[in-house]
């Protein structure tokens, strides 16, 4: 029967750098360099040179490596840098030029699908004047334009603002945006390119994205199509397993797009150099049906390149074809280098090529012995083989890319998937027959039967794909938030990938398997270390525009309230979390329990807690949420109860009776207590309840004097009295809110009132975390950016 025979994989051979590849690199680093404005940033320019130096005078006495070329990279430095300043001084110019002139005079065509913007949409947009391109904007407007729309409006043009967000458009070509009043005419588009996207237009119509989940997913993925995937939120799901990037439209696709066509041609009697133009062809055309996507422009560019290479008798070279297709795109037009698509899809290529092999070669070594099956008949021992290969692969392949892409994706996001290798690995092979069959589908959408039959068939294929990526991304610790160690994983990554690039050490199965339990352990230890070092403290978290308040006391924590969005997730990172007690929403205002759903995936989550009759009108996401987490009901909280968590007491003293938790009044208000032998903290928070509950408490003899007074309402002007202050005589009186918020808050009366009061008045927007700690003769108060106020 089955028997288990030893397993020796052999190390693969060292990958030779091509210089086109460090070519790019230094074309890509000199064009950053001058887009985003680090010439300006001296200390940047002296650590980057500085490490460079040290890590060379580290690494070169001891691996002798082969002599740089010279010539190519500094000509790619040379042309990089002048390029790059030409395409900044052009879009200086026409970014002056733009302002001087009258909206109403231009026509913008729509270059892109658009984005939820608030409340309204932007697209980019060719700003044309007299049939010429004037410059590219950002288009505002409370109407969604679709892509190749040929807008006429009135409205108005603002220069891009001096922020990282600014550069960061103006690195991309953006000369400035344009808020759109009113919407005098929507051409649609003309020409080739406009019967495209037309044929794009009527393919999503008979889709209908917004009808299900799967009918979004596949206008993703065969169609580019992400607006719906961002509204239901399935893009956070696919993030969250490790999956996005089998939807955007990149090599993958165009691979899977060109065995379909190859496999059609080989029954033809073309040349193969007509079948060739064929292919090259229908990519390109299908690169431009999905809206032409910088990443997979990049792709095409690589997939011509390296099919053209043997017809002119050069050997095809994977790496050099993808390092020729970014180069050549960058010198064309600078503003691809800030792309973060291109910048993601490029480094992913160049990891598998350099990287996978090492990868499959570990993962080998992890495994000692190998199923012999040798037994079975020869074609199911074949595909047996074929399928444990490429599972092997795959997962080598994901973990190489999420790796390789770390720097940017830490960076942009601050999260890593870690069920993402496995997440591939399950469905990776599913998306990529999704993917054929949709694109088949998308096809033959004309054919009445077989188009809404082979439409059916998608979205069940593209639901269930859907349930277990939903299941994956739900699992507790699915994806993980970085917090403060982004610098710390980024220079990890990069030093430790040039190790093993000129290292490229043999291994050995004791060594792989230590290493991994070791970091298992280092991993556990550290959770459990938390627990243990850290004690009593009562954190307000900086989520922007809304309330986050961590309690915590050792390995037990309750979260009181969400902010409105994933800030709180990165918040809870700083802070060491990983697994709530209990989450409390005072209330069912956005800015309380928005970020809710953003904990899936993060944190494990045991039970939610509203106010008395607050279920019964809970929201369909929060309710959805509550799914996601594995909570099938909430508990609620009612007058007098009181929840334990380590030695802090929370007691609810507010309202006394049920309520819709629709309205400020509504929120929950907790006095917090914390004895034990050594120290002590009594604090009050009152979620967005103002001086007219709290008042009455007093006067009840509910509360009386406190430690801490989490401010209501974000320290509106009615979230305090002077006489309340007076009865409660806070030390520190705390606000929650966002830097620029249209609010106001925290007002400014209201902090010179606690500072006549004679307590200490904080801001998370000016503080970031402020960590509360209790003493024997008072509280610490430590903060994430230094606090220079003083009592007053």
């Amino acid at each position: 029967m089955f028997e288990w025979t030893s397993n020796t994989p052999a190390l693969p051979s060292r990958p030779v750098i091509p210089p086109l590849a460090i070519s790019l690199v230094v074309c890509i680093c000199a064009q950053q360099w001058i887009l985003t404005g680090l010439y300006g940033n001296s200390s940047i320019v002296v650590l980057a040179a500085l490490s460079l130096v040290i890590i060379s005078c580290a690494l070169l006495p001891v691996v002798p490596l082969p002599p740089l070329p010279a010539a190519p990279i500094g000509m790619a430095l040379l042309v990089g840098l002048i390029s790059a300043g030409a395409f900044e001084l052009a879009c200086d110019q026409k970014a002056s030029q733009l302002l001087d002139t009258p909206v109403s005079s231009l026509t913008f065509e729509i270059s892109s699908d658009p984005s939820s913007f608030g409340d309204r949409w932007r697209s980019r947009a060719h700003a044309v004047k007299d049939g010429q391109t004037q410059a590219d904007v950002w288009l505002v407007s409370s109407d969604q334009c679709s892509l190749g729309d040929r807008v006429q409006c009135v409205g108005q043009i603002s220069p891009l603002k001096d922020d990282l967000l600014g550069r960061r458009d103006k690195a991309q070509g953006i000369c400035g945006t344009v808020s759109v009043k009113h919407i005098t005419r929507i051409d649609p588009p003309d020409g080739m390119l406009g019967e495209l996207y037309l044929l794009r237009q009527n393919a999503l119509a008979a889709i209908q994205p917004e009808k299900s989940d799967g009918r979004a997913l596949l206008a993703g993925c065969a169609c580019g199509y992400r607006i719906d995937l961002v509204a239901n939120g399935i893009e956070d799901v696919l993030s969250k397993s490790g999956l996005v990037h089998l939807v955007a439209v990149s090599g993958g696709h165009l691979t899977t797009v060109a065995a379909l066509l190859a496999m059609i041609l080989e029954k033809t009697r073309f040349s193969g150099k007509i079948r060739l133009a064929v292919v090259l062809l229908a990519t390109a055309i299908f690169t431009t049906f999905c809206g032409a996507p910088t990443s997979a422009v990049r792709a095409w560019v690589m997939t011509g390149s390296a099919m053209v290479a043997p017809l002119m008798g050069r050997r095809s070279h994977g790496l050099s074809a993808a390092s020729f297709s970014g180069l050549t795109l960058c010198l064309i037009d600078p503003a691809t280098s800030s792309d973060m698509g291109f910048q993601l899809s490029a480094l992913s290529v160049a990891g598998l090529y350099i990287f996978s092999p090492y990868a499959e070669y570990v993962l080998a070594k992890l495994m000692p012995f190998q199923l012999n099956v040798s037994f079975l008949p020869q074609f199911i021992r074949f595909r047996f083989m074929r399928l444990t290969q490429g599972l092997l692969k795959q997962i080598a392949a994901s973990v190489v890319a999420q790796l390789i892409t770390m720097p940017i994706t830490v960076l942009a996001f601050g999260t890593i998937s870690a069920i993402g290798p496995f997440a591939n690995a399950l469905l990776g092979p599913a998306f990529s027959w999704f993917v054929s069959l949709g694109c088949i589908s998308v096809a033959l959408l004309w054919i009445p039967f077989i188009g809404e039959l082979l439409l059916s068939i998608c979205e069940f294929c593209a639901s269930s794909i859907l349930l277990f990526s939903f299941m994956l991304s739900s699992i507790p610790g699915a994806c993980i938030a970085v917090g403060n160690y982004a610098l710390p994983i980024i220079v990890c990554t990069l030093v430790m990938g040039l190790l093993l690039l000129v290292f490229w050490p043999a291994v050995s199965p004791f060594a792989v398997r230590s290493t991994c339990a070791l970091l298992m352990l280092a991993m556990i230890g550290s959770r459990l270390v938390t627990g243990i070092i850290v004690g009593g403290r009562l954190v307000v978290l900086d989520v922007g525009q809304g309330d986050a308040i961590l309690i915590q006391d050792g390995n037990h924590s309750v979260l009181v309230d969400t902010g409105p969005d994933d800030a709180v997730v990165q918040a809870l990172a700083r802070n060491h979390i990983s697994g709530l007690d209990a989450v409390v929403i005072t209330h069912l205002h956005d800015d309380h329990y928005g970020g809710l759903d953003e904990l899936v995936g993060f944190v494990q989550v045991r039970c939610v807690y509203v106010g008395q009759g607050v279920s019964d009108n809970m929201p369909d996401e929060m309710r959805d949420a509550l799914h996601q987490l594995g909570l099938s009901e909430v508990a609620e909280l009612s007058d007098g109860d009181k929840l334990s968590i380590g030695q802090f007491e929370l007691e609810v003293i507010s309202p006394d009776g049920a309520t819709d938790g629709l309205e400020n009044e509504d929120s929950l208000v907790m006095k917090v207590q914390f004895v034990d032998s050594t120290s002590r903290l009594s604090a009050l928070l009152c979620g967005d309840a103002e001086a007219d509950v709290i008042d009455p408490l007093i006067q009840s003899g509910r509360i009386d004097t406190i430690d801490v007074l989490k401010l209501g309402h974000h320290g509106s002007e009615a979230s305090v009295t002077e006489p309340m202050l007076a009865c409660l005589q806070p030390e520190l009186c705390v606000a929650s809110a966002g830097e620029g918020n249209r609010y106001g808050h925290p007002a400014q009366a209201t902090m010179e009132m606690v500072g006549a009061s004679g307590a200490y008045g904080m801001c998370t927007m000016d503080t970031g975390d402020i960590c509360i700690e209790p003493l024997s003769d008072g509280i610490s108060v430590s903060c994430a950016v230094p606090y220079d106020g003083a009592a007053a």
